[in-house]
């Protein structure tokens, strides 16, 4: 899903590129690409002069902060889980979601979005003695799962929540 911001459009193309184009015209400002792994997540997201994604299959499961002008890399933030949501930002925190393998891997995060040190962290399939517990109704901690594997969450700036689909059968 392309962004535009200020007369740039950014996407990423398959494989392993982000690009910034002149909306107005199609001319390519920069390409960004990655030396290992894809970048094929679902949204970008910008905020202030950096654009950010999330890069789901490199060894590492990277959160990426570009330069909007240049798209010189500004931090990378190593993470756990597998960020194939792609990323929002709400109130100067990039949120993004895990595809999960196990019930410690099921959550989402908050990384500031000026240095990329994780702020947050909320889990989406809760243990038995968290908030929400009780609704497993007993199932074994380690078969929860709760993945946000898809798109990106959403948020209400008037209430201040934000929303995330998960995707279970």
């Amino acid at each position: 899903i392309p962004i535009v911001h200020d007369g740039v459009m950014y996407l990423m193309l398959p494989g392993n590129t982000v690009q910034a184009l002149n909306a107005a015209t199609g001319d390519v400002i920069w390409t960004h690409s990655r030396k290992t792994g894809a970048t094929r997540a679902k949204a970008l997201a910008i905020w202030e002069d950096m654009v950010y994604y999330t890069a789901p299959d490199t060894p590492d499961n990277m959160i990426v902060a570009l330069d909007a002008r240049t798209g010189a890399v500004r931090w990378e933030t190593k993470t756990t889980g597998q960020t194939t949501s792609g990323a929002i930002v709400v109130e100067g925190k990039v949120l993004s979601g895990r595809t999960c393998r196990t019930q410690k891997d099921c959550y989402i995060s908050a990384h500031d979005g000026r240095t990329g040190l994780e702020a947050w962290r909320f889990y989406t399939a809760a243990g038995d003695d968290d908030p929400g517990g009780a609704t497993w109704a007993g199932s074994p901690v380690e078969g929860r799962l709760a993945t946000t594997w898809g798109l990106a969450g959403g948020y209400d700036p008037k209430s201040r929540l934000i929303f995330w689909g998960v995707a279970n059968p």
